[in-house]
């Protein structure tokens, strides 16, 4: 009895030596700074997955120093296809610095957000609480004919944001936006071009309708106001690519 005991003990002791370490703190999705870059990395308790070049992969992982150690598996034939070591560090703002040793491409700048409309308001600097529609919403379509316009608040401030620039929603900067726009399509696209506001809640109507009227006044007939309603949820809503929006036609 007591020799089935000691063995007993000396078989826990192993595996909890041997038990996988893993730095608790990069537990969750890691996406880049680069909005445009979809790699992503999502560390769990018990696996990786990894989303690079439009593909998914997924293995085992654990840590140790500065070191990420990731046992890569194929997704279709459950085989063992990489074994690679990643060097990670932590900056101040609790942004994470990595540096991949194998093939894998590099994941220089990321930041920890639970889901890519989280991500896209980290990127663009502004918080945005959508609207609810009870309405049926309307999807805006192929990415490339659309031009979104945010409107949320920064520091409590409401402001604006086209594209990476910070603008004040006047006439002239509308009609640059629209001239701006349509010289990157074709003649025969332009009927096709959508511009879709990504507005907080909380904007004020009049400076919405002043916003939509400017629009109208240079010829722009497709106008999207994006909403959530019970079926369309952004924080479950993983783009990968274009940002698809759901939203009614103004």
């Amino acid at each position: 009895m007591r020799n089935r005991l000691f063995v007993t003990l000396v078989l826990l002791i192993f595996i909890s030596c041997n038990t996988s370490k893993k730095d608790e703190r990069l537990l969750g999705e890691w996406h880049s700074m680069n909005y445009s870059d979809t790699n992503e990395l999502r560390f769990y308790q018990d696996s990786i997955i990894l989303y690079e070049m439009g593909r998914k992969f997924f293995g085992d992982w654990n840590s140790k120093n500065s070191n990420i150690n990731v046992t890569l598996l194929n997704p279709d034939t459950k085989l063992i296809i990489d074994e690679f070591e990643i060097e990670y560090k932590f900056n101040k703002d609790s942004s994470l610095v990595i540096n991949a040793s194998d093939t894998i491409s590099e994941y220089p700048l990321l930041i920890n957000v639970k889901n890519r409309f989280q991500h896209l308001q980290k990127m663009l600097d502004l918080k945005i609480d959508l609207p609810h529609s009870e309405n049926s919403l309307e999807s805006s379509g192929e990415g490339r004919f659309n031009q979104e316009i945010y409107i949320g608040f920064k520091d409590g401030v409401l402001k604006a944001k086209v594209g990476d620039k910070f603008v004040v929603l006047d006439k002239k900067t509308v009609r640059k936006v629209v001239f701006y726009f349509r010289a990157e399509h074709a003649e025969n696209d332009l009927e096709h071009l959508k511009y879709i506001i990504v507005a907080d809640k909380n904007t004020p109507e009049y400076r919405l309708d002043t916003l939509k009227t400017n629009l109208r006044n240079i010829g722009v007939k497709n106008i999207l106001r994006v909403y959530k309603n019970d079926s369309v949820d952004y924080q479950n809503i993983n783009w990968y690519g274009d940002n698809i929006w759901y939203g009614l036609l103004e």
